[in-house]
């Protein structure tokens, strides 16, 4: 294995710090937007909207043949989360488009902004109404509630 193949190791520490150097981030981009929006709570009924847009967003990333290549000693596992990661985000640029119009509905839905008036705010509202709903999600237990039918 030469020094091109060899997996990073990344320290735990510097690793928690930019996790918390990214929530800082995107709080901070909360706090700026929150006053343009307001969003009801989450329904059992939103879960189904919720499903269908990460899974427009992401149809494909690869995760089974990372997990399978890690399984078999074809890769690490920094590997798979660089791969998965980079898969990601090229799956949602590709396909955020696509889902464009029921992402606004569902935001309008939420906030009780029209859509129309959703694509006339601020750049930078859309990501900051996509945090406040996965920090309420994430407080409601929606994602471990969710993982369970997977």
């Amino acid at each position: 294995m030469n020094d091109m193949e060899k997996p990073k190791v990344i320290d735990p520490a510097v690793a928690e710090k930019a996790k918390a150097e990214k929530k800082e981030k995107l709080d901070a981009l909360h706090k700026k937007y929150k006053d343009r929006f307001q969003l009801r709570a989450l329904k059992d009924d939103d879960m189904y909207t919720i499903i269908h847009l990460v899974e427009a967003l992401l149809p494909e990333t690869g995760v089974r043949d990372a997990f399978a290549a890690v399984a078999l000693g074809n890769m690490s596992f920094a590997q798979v989360g660089a791969r998965v990661m980079v898969d990601m985000i090229l799956s949602i640029m590709k396909n955020a488009g696509a889902v464009k119009d029921d992402l606004y509905a569902f935001l309008s839905d939420l906030s009780g902004i029209t859509p129309e008036k959703l694509k006339e705010m601020p750049l930078g509202t859309t990501p900051a109404m996509l945090w406040a709903l996965y920090k309420d999600a994430k407080s409601a237990d929606f994602f471990e509630d969710v993982s369970i039918l997977f």
